[in-house]
């Protein structure tokens, strides 16, 4: 299943910023064309099969809300997404009356665009009368990555059957993608190759693989599963991948839980020799786990900083503070992620035998 993206912009550098930095094959859409502004975006249109625009606001000739507009009354199939600024939101909200999908204030978060154009391409796929296995197979992805985003209310919960999903006794594990993003495929086929009663889907940079209907806590055979991918791995790429296995855990809603575990474990490799660590509770301080997007970017932090690509670092705290800012966090929790991103610090520094002072830092 494939969405394909168009474009519209008068600046080129956000032109080619959304279309080639983004790795849009992974989220099942393909950018098919770019334009500088309405009416050439229109010609495109016409003549190329798009399903989903990304547009700006304030452009020459047609402006994002005239194409807003030519869309709604020629090609109702395709749905839109406005970018503005801040002074130009509440025009860009003027367009609602011509059903634009998704409004995002720029400059906006390559999370925030990706996860736009995904919830749109839901919408698109649940409008239709009658579903493909690939469309179904879109869907189930999504209500994955929703379950691990956010606490599912009740009504939502009966898609789990619907689905055919058990979420009685399970095992979560995150495996780590190498640096070369177009690994992401490969990664995936391999998992289902040594398929062991689980259902894959792609988190962000990981791919999590849920191991459904264990009656009990022993993990060998998700140990051993878990390490014939990365061997089997290995050996097709010449490539390393780690995995994180969380604990055991019984109701669907646990399942952000589970996936920060298995995120949280999979931060440890640095720090074995194993490509494999499990989940413990030791691991969190006072025993409390954070969300699991919360996790993934403390995860890609200690990357950075292990890599000593610091401006990565800088960029990814700025993330989650404003993630912080944005969900109104309290003053416990702000407090636990910083202690948190101290104890990175610090156990990669314990790595290097570079210790910092405890009482300057920690203060």
């Amino acid at each position: 299943m494939i969405f394909h993206l168009l474009i519209v912009d008068d600046e080129s550098i956000f032109r080619k910023g959304l279309s080639e930095y983004i790795n849009w094959e992974t989220y099942d859409c393909v950018v098919s064309a770019t334009a500088k502004n309405g009416t050439e975006a229109i010609e495109i249109i016409e003549s190329t099969p798009i399903d989903i625009v990304i547009t700006d606001v304030r452009m020459p000739s047609l402006d994002g809300i005239g194409l807003a507009k030519y869309i709604y009354e020629n090609h109702p199939e395709i749905s839109v997404i406005i970018l503005s600024g801040y002074s130009e939101f509440e025009y860009a909200r003027s367009a609602i009356q011509y059903n634009v999908a998704e409004y995002l204030l720029k400059p906006a978060a390559k999370t925030d665009v990706i996860n736009a154009v995904q919830n749109v391409a839901k919408k698109l796929i649940e409008s239709k009368s009658s579903i493909s296995k690939s469309e179904q197979a879109f869907l189930k992805d999504q209500f994955f990555q929703e379950l691990t985003d956010h606490v599912v209310p009740d009504d939502s919960l009966n898609k789990l059957s619907d689905f055919d999903i058990n979420l009685n006794n399970y095992y979560v594990a995150a495996f780590q993608l190498p640096d070369d993003m177009s690994m992401v495929g490969t990664l995936k086929d391999i998992i289902i190759d040594n398929k062991l009663n689980s259902y894959c889907f792609r988190y962000n940079n990981l791919i999590i693989n849920v191991y459904f209907d264990y009656e009990n806590e022993d993990t060998s055979a998700i140990i051993d599963n878990c390490n014939t991918i990365v061997s089997s791995f290995k050996k097709f790429t010449s490539l390393n991948v780690n995995a994180g296995i969380s604990g055991y855990h019984h109701s669907a809603r646990d399942f952000s839980t589970a996936v920060s575990e298995a995120i949280l474990a999979l931060s440890l490799n640095f720090y074995s020799s194993a490509h494999v660590v499990e989940f413990s509770s030791d691991y969190v301080a006072g025993k409390e786990t954070f969300s699991a997007d919360i996790n993934l970017l403390l995860h890609d932090f200690e990357n950075s900083v292990i890599q000593l690509d610091f401006k990565s670092a800088s960029d990814i705290l700025g993330s989650i503070f404003n993630k912080l800012e944005n969900n109104f966090s309290d003053e416990n929790t702000v407090r636990s992620i910083c202690t948190q991103i101290y104890l990175i610090c610090y156990r990669v520094m314990l790595k290097s035998n570079t210790l910092p002072t405890e009482d300057e830092y920690i203060n």
